[in-house]
């Protein structure tokens, strides 16, 4: 490996290569970028089902983080599948405590798209969140996290949330980047309805990567949805030919 990584992924272990830290890996190779992983869960799992989770060992996982930030220079990180909130924070302390300036993308999955649920409930902490830079929640998953809706806590957040549409009632198929006390709204082709999982995963994969290449917050989660639509395409036409 080239010591110029500057990526790293720190996601569940999916076998079907759908999610979690392979397809991150993928959505990075595929943007040009090597990138380091630290694997947070095992899991037993196809694209159409989930049979049963086990946690990684929380201070190997977090000796596999230093050492990775030890070794390359790596500034932009994606989170995806942690145990609960508590775990989150331990890596973001061990984040901050290596990489100066960080960009953090924290992918918030709370449950399988097959309903396996992850967490039977989250408690958010707002010192650990506000060190994170984007957080990248589908509809269902801001309503579990932020149950009062975001006007109950944005004088409480400096982070952005990219919330994404496939699931929302009020705008559907719309995203919405929220940021300090500004939003703005992202438009693109209805997603494909494919019996897929992890798409989740590619566009906060896509979103780290591009912001890497130096697009600026709004123009990398941009160039992430046009990524995933993409992507979802081509695994339908994939699907209808097999």
């Amino acid at each position: 490996m080239s010591t110029s990584i500057h990526l790293a992924t720190i996601a569940g272990f999916d076998p079907s290569g759908g999610a979690g830290i392979l397809a991150d890996i993928k959505t990075f190779a595929s943007l040009g970028f090597e990138a380091c992983g630290v694997i947070t869960a095992n899991t037993l799992q196809t694209h159409h089902s989930f049979l049963r989770l086990s946690w990684t060992d929380e201070q190997e996982m977090l000796e596999q983080l230093v050492l990775i930030l030890k070794t390359y220079p790596i500034n932009h990180l994606k989170i995806g599948l942690v145990k609960d909130a508590h775990q989150l924070g331990k890596i973001i302390d061990c984040i901050y405590r290596y990489v100066a300036n960080p960009f953090i993308v924290w992918d918030p999955v709370l449950s399988s798209s097959t309903g396996f649920v992850f967490h039977q409930g989250w408690k958010n902490d707002f010192d650990c969140l506000n060190r994170i830079s984007v957080i990248t929640p589908n509809a269902i998953e801001f309503a579990k996290l932020w149950p009062q809706g975001i006007d109950g806590f944005r004088g409480e957040m400096r982070f952005a949330i990219y919330l994404k549409g496939g699931h929302r009632v009020d705008k559907k198929g719309t995203d919405t980047l929220f940021w300090a006390n500004e939003s703005i709204d992202l438009c693109g082709q209805p997603f494909p309805k494919v019996d897929r999982h992890g798409s989740g995963c590619v566009f906060a994969s896509a979103l780290t990567a591009y912001h890497l290449s130096g697009l600026e917050l709004i123009e990398a989660a941009r160039k992430a949805k046009q990524f995933t639509e993409a992507y979802l395409l081509e695994q339908k036409i994939s699907a209808n030919t097999n």
